[in-house]
């Protein structure tokens, strides 16, 4: 059962903040700002002052497809940052953290663990089939 709740408008602008006036001629620093039309898709495109292709927004017929490619990307919120996807990856090449300083639940239809190497739990007590404590 999904613990989580809110609204798509959480996380959403408030309708008279959404529209802007885009000047395509305004330079952001020395980063290049573009907008192409590939394949019938609309691109904007940011390039950093090296020419690297650091922010690619493509909007589809299904809604915009943001991409994004830096030295690190951070996500900064007051409150909640919520996601909302049919299917979630997360890869990492050398190591993976979830921490959270009061609690961290993870919830699902099914739930699998594995380790190639050991596999530890700590914690004052560890409870096995506990669903009224979850």
């Amino acid at each position: 059962m999904n613990t989580c709740s809110c609204s798509s408008t959480d996380i959403l602008e408030p309708a008279e903040t959404r529209v802007r006036d885009f000047n395509p001629t305004r330079h952001l620093s020395r980063y290049r700002v573009a907008m192409r039309t590939y394949n019938g898709s609309d691109v904007i495109l940011i390039h950093s002052p090296e020419g690297k292709l650091q922010v690619r927004i493509t909007l589809t017929d299904k809604g915009p497809v943001l991409s994004l490619a830096g030295a690190r990307l951070e996500l900064e919120s007051l409150d909640i940052v919520a996601v909302r996807c049919r299917k979630f990856e997360v890869n990492a090449t050398e190591s993976a953290c979830i921490a959270g300083e009061a609690s961290v639940r993870i919830s699902g239809q099914d739930l699998s663990f594995r380790a190639k190497a050991d596999a530890r739990v700590e914690g004052e007590r560890v409870l096995f089939n506990c669903p009224e404590d979850f």
